[in-house]
Parts: structure tokens; sequence; C-alpha cells
């Protein structure tokens, strides 16, 4: 597949799960003490409910065109310790370690 599209779904997926992220806990938050615990709670079911359904939908494809693109650019580089070599490379292997320390805390 292009390296375009790929880029262009990975950035996709990550505006959705960001923006998801952003709306819980700018939104969300705030409105709980309007409404009150009662009836944010109903809301808050209602919500991660489709959350749960909708989130993998993002997530799922964010992972793997991460790794699929991390494992490329390995490969033009010359292998993992010619990635390391250069500070891009050193900054997306941290980016990695990151996405790798929360999809374990979350699974």
């Amino acid at each position: 597949m292009d390296h375009q599209v790929i880029v262009l779904i990975h950035l996709l997926c990550a505006v959705l799960f960001v923006g998801a992220v952003a709306m819980e806990v700018l939104i969300l938050e705030p409105v709980r003490k309007v409404i009150g615990d009662e009836v944010f709670q109903r809301v808050e079911f209602y919500l991660f409910r489709r959350i749960r359904r909708t989130y993998p939908l993002a997530v799922i494809p964010l992972y793997v065109t991460g790794f699929y693109m991390y494992f490329g650019y390995m490969d033009s580089a010359g292998g993992f310790d010619a990635l390391l070599a250069s500070k891009f490379g050193q900054l997306l292997t941290l980016k990695m370690t990151f996405a790798l320390g929360l999809l374990t805390i979350f699974a």
C-alpha cells in the first residue's frame, strides 16, 4: 500500500482517538458538576458502551499502521542500530515505547 495512504489512515485514527479522549476529559468532567452524579452515571453508561464499540475501530488501525511505518523506517535506515543513530529514530523509538506501554496498561 502507498506510504501516504498509511500515513493518512494513521493520522485519521490518531485524531479520532485524541478527540475522544479530549472529549472525555475536557467536556464530560465539567458536565458532571452541572447535571449531578446520578444523571451523569446514566449518561456515562450509554456513552462508554458506545466508546467500547468504536475505540477499537480507531485504536487497532492506529497501532497497525504505526508499527508498519516504524518497521519500514527501520528497514530503510539499515536496521535498528542505524535507526537509533539518528535523533528521529530515537524519538520514534521513544514514541513506540510509550505506545507499547499504553497498550500494555489498557490490555
